[in-house]
């Protein structure tokens, strides 16, 4: 996917501009390796969402549907759902605004996994979906 080579690109940019950065004050950068792979791996999960609405929809229907999917927890009277097993794309946004560089890179892992199940699984959607209907129109 080329979506995938962009998020790729950028989050390899940012974690090499951290650990520059970190090396010039002296800072620790043992979780940031962990944090970069998991913000990727959470980068192809929302572009799967939005790969699976976009079979089945228009463009500007799919991409309010991507995000309404994305942030379905908040939208949820229960606000205490497990936001890193069900809904990784959150638990990435939560876990890069309480990052602390030392710390232990143990729920990023398992933010990446829930994110890879989520991938694949909304790919797999997409791919049933598209193979019994094609929403593709001409341009004329």
């Amino acid at each position: 996917m080329g979506s995938g080579l962009i998020a790729a690109a950028y989050c390899l940019a940012v974690g090499l501009a951290t650990a520059w950065l970190c090396a010039q004050i002296g800072a620790s950068t043992a979780g940031l390796p962990a944090l970069m792979l998991a913000l990727f791996l959470c980068c192809m999960a929302a572009a799967a969402v939005g790969l699976f609405w976009s079979v089945m929809m228009h463009p500007v229907l799919a991409l309010t549907a991507t995000g309404l999917t994305l942030v379905l927890p908040l939208l949820l009277p229960g606000r205490h759902l497990a936001f890193g097993e069900s809904f990784p794309v959150l638990a990435i946004a939560r876990g890069i605004l309480h990052f602390d560089f030392g710390d232990s890179p143990g729920t990023l892992w398992k933010i990446g996994a829930a994110a890879v199940i989520h991938t694949i699984v909304f790919f797999l959607g997409a791919s049933a979906i598209f193979a019994r209907k094609d929403v593709t129109i001409a341009p004329e």
